[in-house]
């Protein structure tokens, strides 16, 4: 189990009783703030606790859902354009308004680990959304798994979460003529 530095302090009482701990490997530091009772860790738990639970998206998101099988170079995160910047090489960060932030997430356990990610409805917006940001091979890879699975995509709420979008006619008309 990971611990953040409050939760720790919490457990051992204070400072001094955390070090001894830590000294007969009772506990690990993992991280800036970040402890663990084990000695190694799972990346993704790391970010998780360290970020408060992030929203995955993009290609983190098309990977774990198995939508694409190329491994993400980064974790691909969403983030509000009025948070802090994270100053972390393994994340790149998406900003985005707080009323269009949360539309689309859900929970999904990937490698044990139960994280927010968007919905595979929430995320071909975002594909489309970040169409010239990607290579054309991978883009064509993930608009042809929903080619394919066109049946498992519920299309209302594509246009539910579509409401609050900037451009949403726009992105409607790519998905209606590149999917359908």
């Amino acid at each position: 189990m990971i611990y953040d530095y409050d939760e720790i302090i919490k457990k051992y009482g204070n400072w001094y009783k955390l070090k001894k701990a830590i000294e007969k490997e009772e506990i690990f530091k993992i991280d800036n703030g970040l402890y663990s009772t084990t000695k190694s860790v799972k990346e993704i738990d790391v970010i998780v606790k360290k970020y408060n639970n992030p929203i995955f998206t993009l290609k983190s998101a098309f990977y774990y859902y198995g939508i694409s099988d190329v491994i993400p170079d980064k974790y691909y995160i969403a983030s509000s354009k009025n948070g802090a910047k994270y100053n972390d090489p393994s994340i790149k960060q998406f900003f985005m308004d707080n009323d269009i932030l949360h539309l689309g997430i859900t929970s999904f356990e990937y490698l044990g680990t139960k994280i927010n990610i968007y919905s595979k409805e929430r995320l071909l917006i975002e594909l489309i959304r970040y169409k010239f940001d990607i290579s054309y091979d991978y883009y064509k890879e993930v608009i042809n798994y929903y080619r394919k699975n066109v049946n498992e995509i519920n299309f209302q709420e594509v246009i539910d979460i579509l409401k609050d979008f900037p451009k949403k006619d726009m992105i409607l008309k790519i998905i209606q003529e590149e999917v359908l």
